[in-house]
């Protein structure tokens, strides 16, 4: 999936295009933000279809410095996401010691 980060708003929200399949309860999980939110932002979609940019800010943003000896797995249980929810807000490949991660 591609998730552009938007850093002129210090990656507090990101455009999602939807995928084939895709509803909007689905896209807002994996997000970890209301289908509400969603529409809220988004009022020139009326239906969703394929290829539809969605933008989706987030409310609740927290900053985690990664420490030595922590793991992804370790984070994302600590703020209570997946870690695929950390990689993709973050547009992550790895993690290192003093990485500034968006939660």
């Amino acid at each position: 999936m591609e998730v552009k980060i938007l850093e002129n708003v210090q990656k507090n929200s990101v455009f999602h295009t939807v995928k084939k399949n895709q509803t909007l309860i689905e896209i807002a999980k994996m997000y970890n933000v209301s289908t509400e939110l969603i529409k809220q932002n988004n009022t020139q979609f009326n239906n969703l279809e394929i290829g539809d940019v969605l933008f989706i800010p987030f409310t609740n943003v927290a900053i985690h410095i990664v420490k030595p000896l922590e793991k992804l797995c370790d984070i994302a249980k600590k703020y209570n996401v997946t870690e695929e929810y950390i990689k993709k807000k973050n547009d992550l490949n790895e993690i290192f010691i003093g990485l500034k991660l968006y939660i």
